[in-house]
């Protein structure tokens, strides 16, 4: 049976006796949804980072300069929602992998097909291909991408042309492990 990459991260995370977690971008804005994402390791010292200081922001940083931030290492980062707000997701992407303990794993969840929403700003949508390179580039070895949530991009009536056989997802995810 196929594992989608939140069930890697998960199992992965299950493997580790304590963890250490860094979960990204826990800030609240306005029309923010929060589910409390430590049900997926529930063993795990959390550690929320944020660019804004708020309760619940342990580390203030950055998302492209958290590995100069904190002196931190982690077995997890969790990454949900966070990647399509920031302007270099690729400086990003390796700052996170350099705060990876050697043997840690990478969790991000971010938008394939999604409306615009700023908080505070929206910048990209991105494929399994677009991840993948990403983790890559990092020096991340992908276990696994995939997208989720199917939709149906439904074009104005004067497009003409328009491919209605290519799928749409909401979001799409990408577990990686550092070696």
């Amino acid at each position: 049976m196929h594992k989608s990459p939140l069930n890697h991260w998960v199992e992965a995370m299950a493997g580790f006796e304590n963890p250490d977690v860094l979960l990204t971008g826990v800030a609240v804005w306005e029309a923010s949804v929060n589910p409390d994402r430590r049900v997926h390791a529930p063993h795990a010292e959390w550690y929320g980072t944020d660019a804004i200081d708020q309760p619940g922001v342990d580390i203030v940083a950055d998302l492209h300069e958290i590995h100069r931030k904190t002196h931190l290492r982690f077995d997890g980062i969790f990454c949900p929602s966070v990647l399509e707000h920031l302007e270099r997701p690729w400086i990003a992407m390796q700052s996170m992998a350099d705060c990876l303990r050697s043997g840690g794993y990478l969790y991000v969840d971010t938008h394939h097909t999604f409306p615009l929403h700023y908080y505070p700003d929206d910048h990209f949508r991105f494929s399994t291909s677009a991840l993948t390179t990403l983790a890559k580039d990092a020096g991340l070895e992908v276990i696994e991408a995939g997208y989720d949530n199917p939709c149906v991009i439904q074009p104005p009536r004067f497009v003409k042309v328009w491919n209605k056989a290519a799928p749409a997802y909401l979001s799409v995810s990408i577990t990686a492990k550092k070696p």
